[in-house]
């Protein structure tokens, strides 16, 4: 009987004491997905700029669009191509130019 309180005093006392241990595991798995979180955070930041479909015109057609929304002459577009009024209205229509439409 007492030999047999012994092993339970002792199983129970190597179990608390196995349990005390840390073996930096899960701190290991946490900085893992911290360090993962953090370069998708990083990719996402580079790859974020504005869009804007006027980046397809010459700065000098830029300025044209730009002298049009000022003043709303359409003669501003004569330099202009289809595609490239096409691409000055779909810009306009994102804006929320109302007058364009």
């Amino acid at each position: 009987m007492r030999w047999t309180v012994n092993l339970i005093n002792v199983t129970l006392f190597v179990f608390l004491i196995t349990g005390c241990f840390n073996s930096n595991q899960n701190d290991k798995e946490i900085m893992k997905v911290q360090e993962t979180q953090e370069t998708q955070e990083t990719q996402v930041a580079v790859h974020q700029t504005k869009f804007s479909y006027l980046e397809q015109l010459s700065d000098e057609k830029v300025k044209l669009y730009e002298q049009y929304l000022a003043d709303k002459n359409i003669s501003h577009f004569k330099a202009f191509s289809p595609e490239e009024v096409l691409l000055a209205y779909i810009h306009a229509s994102v804006s929320g130019d109302i007058e364009v439409n």
